[in-house]
């Protein structure tokens, strides 16, 4: 009988071990597992410091979705940005989680805004996103954009990766990039001792601090690279002096060919266009929009001469070699930017 009971009591035991097993282990496996554990944690502690589902005080605004409209509850998309003023130039770093499509995505973002006599005059932004977090993969954008007398005026993005193997870094060096991962990391260290968050015990991947051993190279241009040619300021009918430019990408297959009122300061015209080979070197037809006429450009050295794309190439030459008398521009990296002209109108 007392055989009996002591067995009893060990399959009661047996039992319990079992189930405990069932329950508490799944639980630790699936927290382990969690790749965006820190996600929740910094949902949750920022949500305690919003009044709603927003917070703004200087240098800091916060922005969280309602969980209700979330695509998972658990992880519902959120930013939160620190702002910083020097002269003529405001910068923001921001680290942004958004779960869309089924997919997570972690970005980090570094806006520049530079102003000249209080005009906007360049806004540069750089992204870090998350193609594959779990792998530490990372798509890389650069994008700047140039205002001319504080109005938009041109821009340019760029694109790479960032891949960490290991303890090795597989990256394409974009313009901003150094900059900008100074930033993060410093944003990293103040979200932690403003919120009271630690990501150490995480699996948050601090990009920045990885990166902290690159040696980047400081002869990466962050303005717009292109060969500009221009041509002396010539006054119409009306008194305006009038600029024509040809503005040839680094790449020499793209350009963009216009007219720039200096006198008013504003474009007459301004296309962006294809530059299309002809059977002479250094001849290329301008792929002009087709309800004005077609011209072509003869590079030779520092000038750029505009004819009509139906003289041919012997003609062309010719006419350069006699004063280029034809041409309907002669444009030159030596003449003055249409930038250096100031405003006549109205005075």
């Amino acid at each position: 009988m007392k055989k009996s009971k002591k067995y009893i009591v060990l399959v009661v035991i047996a039992i319990l071990v079992v189930v405990s097993l069932i329950i508490f282990i799944p639980k630790e496996k699936e927290t382990k597992n969690d790749n965006y554990d820190f996600w929740k944690e910094t949902y949750d502690v920022l949500a305690k410091r919003t009044d709603g589902l927003h917070y703004e005080k200087m240098p800091w605004k916060i922005g969280l979705q309602d969980r209700k409209y979330a695509e998972e509850a658990e992880y519902p998309d959120f930013f939160i940005q620190y702002e910083e003023e020097e002269e003529n130039r405001q910068t923001a770093s921001i680290l942004s989680m958004n779960h869309d499509l089924q997919k997570k995505t972690i970005k980090f973002t570094y806006e520049v805004k530079e102003f000249e006599e209080e005009e906007l005059k360049t806004e540069k932004e750089f992204v870090i996103q998350s193609t594959d977090y779990s792998a530490r993969q990372f798509k890389t954008i650069y994008s700047v954009y140039e205002y001319l007398n504080g109005t938009f005026d041109r821009s340019e993005t760029q694109e790479g990766y960032l891949n960490f193997h290991g303890n090795e870094v597989d990256f394409v060096e974009l313009p901003l990039m150094k900059e900008a991962l100074k930033h993060f990391e410093s944003l990293i260290e103040k979200i932690e001792k403003e919120f009271d968050i630690s990501y150490e015990e995480t699996n948050f991947v601090n990009v920045a601090a990885l990166c902290e051993g690159i040696e980047f190279s400081e002869e990466i241009p962050e303005e717009i690279q292109t060969q500009d040619y221009f041509s002396e300021v010539h006054y119409n009918a009306k008194g305006y002096g009038i600029v024509t430019f040809l503005m040839v990408d680094t790449n020499g297959v793209t350009a963009s060919y216009g007219t720039y009122d200096v006198t008013r300061q504003g474009y007459g015209f301004r296309y962006d266009m294809n530059l299309i080979p002809r059977e002479t070197e250094n001849c290329f037809n301008l792929e002009t929009p087709a309800d004005i006429e077609k011209e072509m450009v003869y590079f030779d050295g520092d000038i750029a001469y505009i004819y009509p794309a139906s003289l041919t190439d012997e003609e062309i030459l010719s006419d350069v070699g006699q004063g280029a008398k034809q041409a309907v521009s002669v444009l030159s990296t030596k003449n003055k930017n249409y930038t250096e002209y100031k405003a006549a109108w109205n005075q």
